[in-house]
């Protein structure tokens, strides 16, 4: 069975953003031992997205066509203006929550796991986007 087609590398996309998703709250809540397992699947998958996008994140400039290099730079494009939403807007809703728009008796509880989980979690996604992009756009690879 091949990941190749358009479906399956949605799913798989799908399948490691939900993973990362779910690495921080794993963390937190319990534990960086049991934080491993998201951690180790995640690696699994971003590996896998890898190969099904044949490593065209990755390749230098000289084993590309005009077409391919063309299209992997849009894709960069593409991905790091999703990328600066799906880090800024959480961002400027902590700052707002920070200043006390949120109610007084909530409050955020912050522990080193769940640091851990979120720099893990920001890192992975960082380095899959371009990835991710191109296996989520691309109709042909």
């Amino acid at each position: 069975m091949t990941l190749r087609p358009l479906g399956r590398r949605r799913a798989l996309v799908v399948a490691l953003m939900a993973v990362l998703v779910a690495m921080p709250p794993t963390y937190a809540l319990r534990g960086a031992l049991v934080g491993l397992l998201p951690t180790i699947v995640a690696i699994a998958l971003a590996m896998a997205l890898r190969m099904v996008t044949r490593l065209q994140t990755e390749l230098p400039d000289a084993l590309l066509d005009e077409r391919q290099r063309s299209r992997r730079n849009e894709r960069y494009v593409d991905a790091y203006r999703s990328l600066a939403a799906a880090v800024t807007l959480p961002l400027i809703g902590v700052f707002f929550w920070s200043i006390g728009i949120a109610p007084a008796e909530l409050t955020l509880r912050i522990d080193m796991d769940l640091v851990l989980g979120t720099y893990l979690a920001l890192t992975g996604f960082v380095l899959t986007i371009p990835a991710a992009t191109i296996a989520w756009q691309e109709p042909a690879i």
